[in-house]
């Protein structure tokens, strides 16, 4: 996880919004320069990973989400973009719709 750093350029351009949901992501996560991840996947097209209990992110063009493969929903879609989506653990209904 580390300490993010965001490019003045960015912060000021389009993307801002992205920045700042992904920012919003980490904090309601509870995510720290210590926080500990695990890699669930990497491969060409593909890197997913858990951070700490409470965050899921993959990049790449490969689909992945942290719902596949369990009975029930606890992850919920936060932000996206091409290639790339982060996803916090929740146990709200609404939130867990269309969260893939």
């Amino acid at each position: 996880p580390g300490l993010p750093c965001i490019f003045w350029l960015d912060w000021m351009g389009p993307i801002r919004g992205k920045i700042i949901e992904l920012v919003q992501a980490r904090e309601e996560a509870g995510v720290t320069a210590t926080t500990p991840w695990t890699v669930v996947d990497a491969g060409p097209g593909l890197y997913a990973a858990f951070v700490g209990k409470n965050l899921a992110m993959k990049l790449g063009s490969k689909p992945w989400s942290p719902n596949q493969g369990v009975s029930k929903r606890v992850w919920a879609r936060v932000t996206s973009g091409d290639g790339w989506a982060v996803w916090l653990r929740s146990n709200n209904e609404a939130e867990l719709e269309g969260s893939d």
